[in-house]
């Protein structure tokens, strides 16, 4: 896993204190970049997006000063987002591209500070504003985190059981692989939960589907189903229509503009899946195909 880090820790402080309150939940704790502004450039096309919450929108500073203000007032009111602030703080969606035009380390005290970059936005809307530095996909950091993970994270010297290392192992390869689907699609301007809408609805197109029926064909639950399909629908992916015999009921179907996407990120997953081929053979792609059905196959 990646280190978790405090507010002090994400603003450079060389204090080991804390610079937030310690029971802030580590759920939400913003990950540690690494390196004089987490190794991007001026100049770098990035894609925003919050290591290990891929569905929360970023907050971008309109000005200088006021990433300046937050941070110093994390010391006596920890927050780890701001708020929204007209004319000081607005947000934009995760997997929105941009372009770095400028880096600042922002000094909080003698011994701490915050990295932001300043983004001009390619969203179509020609904004600018400052993201902090951990807000920014971090290809780099993903790197070293897979490495990291998958080497020393499982080795431990005893397991209880067979059938526990087994599981532990199978655990390692799902979150080695949702993380590289996760890296594909944040790149190209969605969420691995987003394609996976996409993908099912291109199952079905030109027809589509109720939202109800999405939720159950995901490959993992998600209860917010209805804001994914908004948010879809709001890049000009999807379309919502009410049916003309319940008004109740809202079909999705994909347009031509998501079409188009999936093919995209279909060429980076078949790069993916020819790397995996070369590891496993026909015959290891239905055995394992064989054990995770037996796996996830209802109690009898």
């Amino acid at each position: 896993m990646a280190e978790k880090a405090d507010l002090g820790k994400d603003c450079g402080s060389n204090d080991s204190k804390p610079a937030h309150a310690p029971d802030l939940p580590q759920a939400i704790a913003l990950p540690w970049t690494g390196g004089p502004f987490g190794g991007f450039k001026k100049g770098e096309e990035v894609t925003l997006a919050i290591r290990g919450l891929p569905d929360q929108v970023i907050p971008v500073f309109a000005a200088e000063d006021a990433v300046h203000n937050w941070a110093v007032a994390q010391r006596s009111e920890p927050r780890l987002l701001p708020d929204e602030q007209q004319g000081v703080v607005f947000h934009v969606a995760p997997g929105t591209p941009g372009v770095i035009t400028r880096l600042k380390k922002f000094e909080i005290d003698s011994k701490s500070w915050t990295e932001a970059a300043k983004i001009r936005f390619r969203d179509g809307s020609k904004r600018t504003g400052w993201v902090l530095i951990a807000m920014i996909f971090n290809p780099r950091l993903e790197k070293s985190v897979e490495e990291w993970s998958l080497k020393r994270r499982i080795k431990q010297e005893r397991f209880q059981s067979t059938v526990q290392e087994a599981l532990v192992d199978l655990m390692a390869a799902s979150d080695f692989l949702k993380r590289k689907v996760e890296n594909i699609c944040s790149q190209l301007g969605i969420t691995a939960a987003q394609y996976n809408v996409l993908r099912l609805l291109r199952s079905v197109y030109p027809d589509g589907h109720p939202r109800r029926e999405i939720a159950s064909r995901m490959i993992e639950e998600r209860p917010d189903i209805t804001r994914l399909v908004d948010r879809l629908e709001a890049q000009g992916l999807v379309d919502c229509e009410r049916s003309t015999k319940d008004r109740r009921l809202s079909f999705t179907t994909i347009t031509a503009k998501g079409l188009e996407l999936l093919d995209k990120i279909d060429l980076e997953i078949g790069r993916m899946n020819r790397v995996l081929g070369k590891r496993l053979s026909r015959r290891d792609c239905a055995e394992l195909t064989r054990i995770c059905e037996n796996i996830y196959a209802e109690d009898e």
